[in-house]
């Protein structure tokens, strides 16, 4: 007898606790529910937008990067054309040069795959060197050759696609932190 009035008190009990879950925290859960739900939407279209925004800024750093290549080829052509005594140095110099800028265009695929941002501004930073080294170069060309056309590279702009990149990376890096604390 006890041990029925023991269970049913127990039963009981369990029903109470069940109708109480239901009806007081069964709303907050679905409202839990509703803003992880909307979070995640969030989030998915940051990562969307971010995926697409690397993506452009790969494709106009190939551009620029391939552009710069273009030109060094022309820079070399013109050398082989006009036939200065050093040409044999100056080509060496043009080929190094071609050679950094083939790395760079191959780092910046992996580094843009990889999303390393320390990389990225690794990279960014020899991006300069090189143009500077590109520049000081068509400088030393023309001081040879005071006939030569002028072929800057100044339309060539790679660090704010860099820049621009890191900036949406940190912004995304804010708002999962947000979002998540």
């Amino acid at each position: 007898m006890c041990g029925r009035k023991a269970k049913s008190e127990v039963r009981r009990n369990i029903r109470d606790l069940c109708d109480e879950l239901i009806s007081v925290h069964g709303p907050e859960l679905e409202r839990q529910e509703e803003n992880i739900a909307l979070l995640m939407s969030a989030a998915t279209g940051a990562k969307e937008n971010l995926i697409e925004q690397l993506r452009g800024a790969h494709e106009s750093l190939n551009e620029q990067i391939s552009g710069l290549h273009l030109r060094s080829l022309e820079t070399l052509k013109k050398m082989e054309d006009t036939s200065h005594p050093s040409l044999n140095t100056q080509i060496e110099e043009v080929e190094t040069l071609i050679g950094r800028i083939r790395a760079c265009i191959s780092e910046s695929a992996t580094i843009l795959a990889k999303k390393d941002l320390d990389a990225l501004l690794n990279l960014d930073g020899e991006i300069n060197r090189l143009q500077k080294d590109i520049n000081d170069f068509q400088e030393n060309q023309k001081a040879l050759n005071t006939s030569q056309e002028d072929s800057s590279f100044k339309n060539l702009r790679i660090n704010p696609a860099y820049k621009w990149v890191a900036s949406v990376i940190e912004e995304t890096e804010m708002l999962r932190k947000t979002t998540s604390g």
